[in-house]
């Protein structure tokens, strides 16, 4: 197993919780702490305790981003869509593979909200790209910016879109919605 670890920042005292499977991405969104890896876990940050899971089918995951009570997770080349209406029983309502238009090896890596139904990803061997997400069950590229690298993750201030790539640099991108 593994464990996700827990420090208050005011009095400085660390508590650690152990998991199934290990977590590699956390999003703290709507008082519900967010974990994923293999697995989406809720988490109530408050106790620690895990108040439910979804497998994802074993496929990992590397980026996250939550809208209302649906939950977004990248795992490269599959994008899972899950309802957390229900905390303790997350349900995937779908598992796709949007098509990628930037690059035949293009994965998803980042995740980030933009507003009207739309999430920002990060590509590698692909840039920047729009994904909508209007139909939760129908994720589809609806923009990109190729670029020569790797942008792994990304950030969302208003409507821009800043990501970072090992051949380029910076990137930055306005979307207008």
């Amino acid at each position: 197993g593994s464990e996700i670890r827990f420090l208050d920042a005011a009095t400085l005292t660390a508590r650690s919780y152990k998991t199934p499977v290990g977590a590699t991405v956390l999003k703290f969104d709507g008082g519900k702490l967010y974990a994923v890896g293999r697995y989406l876990f809720v988490i109530d940050p408050e106790t620690g305790s895990i108040t439910g899971k979804v497998n994802l089918n074993n496929v990992p995951t590397y980026g996250i981003a939550v809208i209302g009570n649906t939950v977004y997770c990248a795992s490269g080349s599959y994008f899972f869509v899950v309802d957390v209406s229900n905390p303790a029983d997350p349900k995937i309502l779908s598992f796709t593979r949007p098509q990628l238009v930037t690059h035949p090896y293009a994965r998803i890596f980042g995740v980030g909200v933009i507003t009207g139904g739309r999430l920002a990803v990060s590509l590698t061997n692909g840039g920047l790209g729009v994904l909508d997400v209007i139909d939760p069950m129908k994720p589809r590229l609806i923009w990109n910016a190729f670029g020569a690298g790797n942008s792994r993750d990304l950030v969302v201030v208003g409507n821009d879109i800043y990501s970072t790539d090992n051949f380029v640099g910076a990137m930055q991108a306005r979307v207008y919605v």
